[in-house]
């Protein structure tokens, strides 16, 4: 039996949730999995791995590697992998294998070592294997579309309420920086346009004061229509999501695309920014909404959002007919059925070959 060693971190970002859909993946496909944090261990990220995860300070690494076929490095430590070279098996035909899972961040000595001397390289993120070819003029990496283990046992069918219309918003750490102020402004009018809107917000983290309190003013303004969600554990996201017409995801900047597929597990149609890998995931007016963006490269694409496009985008949403909302939701679950078929194929074609 396969003995499969997952290193990456365990805290609230996109890397500890792709990391944990993939280790989900590899579980349903009978492979015995070991996870070990690189750093600190948080908690409300699964509640399984919640309890499994070691951290990397406080475990015997060579404890820890003995007995492994495969690691998969979402984060590089020379040191860890270092020890557990040391108790890998001798056996040429029993060899130990580094998949690496490369990241747009912290791009260093580190990530070009392992990116050489990995026996594979897995992208999760199509353009970010085109940016390590072009970089190393080679053709190593494989790109595999990241997808949620998550199943839909029954598909979503019109509206949660035929006389009210939800809306969940998920505002990312970056929202801040990326759209500031303005887009709470945007979801203030929408409110006063449409009398029968109810908005959840579910923040991904803690935002700062001054944003939580108007955050906070926007629910005061509208007590009974707005909720808002201080970072519940992800594993609660899709079925917080799944009560709600549509998600609207406010990030403008992926990694892998984990908090993506996540929020498309629930089978609620999205509202996102054309930004990488979206468009690998939402077709524009038939599984979602894609929200046009300018895209400023340093390396990772990052969307330059005009917010009056944010406005106009909701606004056509909401005022559509129930049918085209229908017609979204049936694709999205058809579309997830036939991802999670070829990327569990995907899985046991690279670790049994």
């Amino acid at each position: 039996m396969l003995k499969i060693g997952i290193f990456a971190p365990y805290v609230r970002n996109e890397t500890t949730l792709a990391a944990t859909q993939f280790a989900d993946w590899l579980v349903r496909c009978g492979f015995e999995v070991v996870y070990l944090a690189d750093g600190k261990v948080a908690s409300g990220i699964s509640s399984h791995w919640d309890t499994q995860v070691k951290s990397s300070h406080n475990v015997s690494l060579y404890k820890w590697g003995k007995g492994l076929t495969h690691v998969c490095w979402f984060s590089v430590n020379s040191f860890v992998m270092s020890a557990i070279q040391l108790v890998a098996p001798n056996d040429p035909k029993r060899t130990l294998k580094h998949f690496f899972f490369p990241t747009w961040k912290n791009w260093t000595l580190d990530e070009e070592g392992m990116f050489l001397v990995a026996d594979k390289v897995i992208c999760l993120n199509h353009s970010l294997k085109h940016w390590i070819n072009r970089k190393y003029g080679s053709d190593k990496t494989k790109w595999k579309r990241l997808v949620s283990p998550a199943i839909i046992t029954f598909p979503k069918v019109g509206r949660v309420n035929p006389k009210t219309k939800h809306l969940c918003v998920v505002l990312s750490k970056s929202v801040v920086l990326d759209l500031g102020l303005d887009l709470l402004h945007v979801f203030n009018c929408l409110l006063d346009g449409h009398q029968n809107l109810h908005v959840t917000f579910i923040l991904e983290h803690t935002l700062p004061k001054g944003y939580r309190k108007e955050l906070s003013r926007t629910k005061d303004q509208h007590p009974d229509r707005v909720e808002i969600l201080g970072s519940p554990a992800y594993q609660d996201w899709p079925g917080i999501i799944r009560q709600h017409d549509w998600v609207y995801l406010s990030t403008t900047r992926h990694t892998y695309g984990s908090l993506l597929t996540h929020c498309a597990s629930a089978g609620v149609p999205i509202i996102a920014h054309d930004v990488a890998p979206v468009t690998e995931h939402i077709e524009d007016r038939v599984s979602g909404v894609v929200i046009p963006a300018e895209i400023i490269e340093c390396p990772a694409p990052v969307a330059e959002v005009d917010i009056e496009d944010v406005m106009v985008t909701l606004e056509r949403v909401l005022s559509n007919h129930d049918c085209v909302l229908e017609d979204h939701q049936a694709d999205i679950t058809l579309r997830l059925k036939t991802k999670q078929e070829s990327f569990a194929r995907f899985i046991n074609q690279e670790f049994l070959a």
